[in-house]
């Protein structure tokens, strides 16, 4: 219940955090949050393929991080500041990382480390694509 409630709560915030930034900056920001998402979604499934965590917690865990990918992307879509081209790049990236979280949702639903791995792989490519979408906006930081 208390992380429903600071997922509700987080949204809002995002949305006030993103007033009076540049387009670059809110690019960004989206960017951060879903690639924070990506490597806690790759965390949750590395530990519960070596078995520090449970199977539950893991397919929580991938769920909310898919939940926070579709909000993210959902912020990006209404941030018309941003360039329409920009946007939809990072867009198109975030679809990708939140099918491939899903992907290791079934993956670890269904036990197959060996499918998960593969994923993995992917999703940690896929974050560094999206990530490098900000390199080009001045956003080296």
């Amino acid at each position: 219940m208390r992380r429903k409630l600071h997922y509700l709560l987080t949204l809002p915030l995002l949305a006030l955090a993103a007033c009076g930034q540049s387009p670059d900056e809110q690019l960004r920001s989206e960017v951060k949050a879903a690639s924070s998402w990506a490597a806690t979604a790759q965390a949750a499934a590395e530990a519960w393929a070596k078995g520090y965590v449970t199977h539950a917690y893991a397919r929580r865990t991938l769920e909310a991080a898919q939940a926070s990918l579709q909000e993210a992307a959902d912020a990006l879509e209404a941030a018309e500041e941003i360039p329409a081209a920009r946007r939809s790049q990072a867009g198109e990236r975030i679809g990708s990382l939140r099918q491939t979280v899903n992907s290791m949702r079934a993956a670890v639903e269904g036990g197959d480390r060996q499918s998960l791995a593969q994923s993995l792989g992917q999703l940690d490519r896929q974050r560094q694509e999206l990530e490098a979408l900000t390199k080009g906006a001045g956003g080296g930081r």
